[in-house]
């Protein structure tokens, strides 16, 4: 028997049925319910940008602290490893996007 919301499809072979459930009334926030693919990553991304702004608030924390404790040759040293440190982050960046970027036109 079929109802407003079951569709019986037949197999092939004409004995099979195949039941499938259609949803009865979606709504506008239908697609945050945690059984969906959406509502599914929200939890995750939210808990990723809580670590992340947790770690940065750290960081931003714990510069300062570095730097008040230690003598002028090692925070010269602190400063050239950290200007060093962003200059190979630049290279190194630049190389990888214009290799996806070359890449991705291919395809």
């Amino acid at each position: 028997m079929q109802s407003d919301t079951t569709a019986i499809l037949e197999a092939e072979t004409g004995t099979e049925l195949l039941e499938l459930e259609a949803p009865a009334n979606p709504t506008a926030s239908g697609w945050l319910q945690p059984g969906t693919s959406f509502g599914k990553w929200v939890p995750l991304l939210a808990k990723f940008a809580f670590v992340q702004a947790l770690v940065q608030a750290i960081g931003f924390a714990a510069g300062p602290l570095i730097v008040r404790n230690l003598p002028k040759r090692e925070y010269a040293f602190y400063n050239i490893g950290n200007t060093m440190l962003a200059a190979i982050l630049v290279l190194a960046d630049s190389g990888i996007s214009s290799a996806l970027t070359a890449i991705g036109g291919r395809v």
